[in-house]
């Protein structure tokens, strides 16, 4: 089961620093849900990783702290 608004994510996009050539991610979102989405730019058919948005902002925080350690 979905959670609510995963079937209405939008603004599509991948992050400025992906090259075009190399395989990457687009994130999407449903404001009104709460909910972010996660799919695969060169398969968008494919499924989709769903997360509510507290998740997602975990999951963000914690990356650009790691990003920031090396």
């Amino acid at each position: 089961m979905l959670p609510q608004g995963a079937d209405q994510l939008t603004g599509w996009h991948k992050a400025a620093y992906s090259d075009p050539n190399q395989s990457c991610v687009e994130v999407g979102y449903n404001t009104a849900a709460h909910v972010v989405g996660v799919r695969d730019t060169k398969n968008r058919t494919a499924a989709t990783l769903v997360f509510s948005g507290s998740a997602w902002r975990k999951f963000i925080s914690h990356a650009a702290g790691h990003r920031q350690e090396r």
